[in-house]
């Protein structure tokens, strides 16, 4: 996987649809004419003191030519809202140019006999199959060619076993290093092995199937070791679990919830 090309892929169409955005709010939208530009920060104080003297809803959403909603959000910044209301969430993502990204992964364990698949990695030793969902793409489509391009087998899901969560954003690595990439959502699957022979790509120095509790007993890494440990234990409950790498580059596990039968 070529994941620098990815990441500026993703980069590119954020800054493609930010650009939308601003347009459409600006009034320069070809597809939404007329549209009001944002209000001045004074015209929204001058609002809510005009709410504040008994002014409705309805009237300063005539006077100003904006919506209820708009004067609703501007009143009442906090209230739970989509953010492609116009409220103050959105003007927020357009100030800063940040809006919430996540990249979404999947990795699977794959069964074949008694037997689990894994590939060894230059950066973190053994580990799962697996790697970033490009757009356009099915999650269970990335995980068979994520698992197919480091490993050379083909397999196919038949669990979900967790959703882990990355809190933080970590620094970049090789072709990405000096950038800051997005938080995670990783997916894990059980899989069980359909064909292929086992082939060693850019991503993997070894590939080979090993008993399961041999298996757990080479991954170093914790947050990978954990994942693996979850699935070589799944009883049908999946696990949320949420984590964050600290300044010093260790994991920190936040919370790790059941949720199933």
């Amino acid at each position: 996987m070529k994941f620098h090309e990815d990441y500026e892929k993703r980069i590119q169409d954020l800054e493609r649809r930010v650009h939308v955005l601003e347009s459409i709010i600006n009034g320069t939208s070809r597809n939404k004419p007329g549209r009001k530009p944002l209000l001045p920060a004074d015209t929204k104080a001058e609002i809510i003191r005009k709410h504040n003297a008994g002014s409705s809803y309805s009237c300063l959403a005539a006077e100003y030519g904006v919506s209820k909603t708009t004067i609703s959000n501007i009143i009442n910044p906090n209230k739970g809202k989509s953010a492609f209301t116009g409220g103050m969430i959105m003007d927020k993502w357009l100030e800063t140019r940040q809006l919430p990204v996540h990249f979404v992964s999947a990795a699977g364990l794959v069964y074949k006999g008694d037997k689990v698949l894994l590939i060894k990695s230059k950066k973190n030793g053994w580990e799962i199959p697996g790697g970033v969902v490009e757009q356009g793409e099915s999650i269970l489509d990335g995980l068979k060619r994520e698992i197919s391009e480091e490993s050379g087998v083909i397999a196919e899901a038949e669990k979900i076993v967790g959703i882990y969560q990355r809190l933080s954003s970590k620094p970049g690595y090789g072709p990405l290093e000096g950038m800051l990439l997005p938080t995670t959502v990783n997916l894990t699957f059980i899989c069980k092995y359909v064909g292929g022979k086992e082939t060693v790509s850019e991503e993997s120095i070894e590939v080979d199937w090993f008993a399961p509790n041999e298996a757990k007993e080479k991954i170093t890494d914790p947050y990978i070791r954990k994942a693996v440990e979850d699935l070589l234990e799944f009883d049908g409950k999946q696990h949320f679990c949420t984590f964050k790498r600290t300044a010093e580059g260790k994991i920190e596990f936040i919370s790790d919830n059941l949720i199933g039968l």
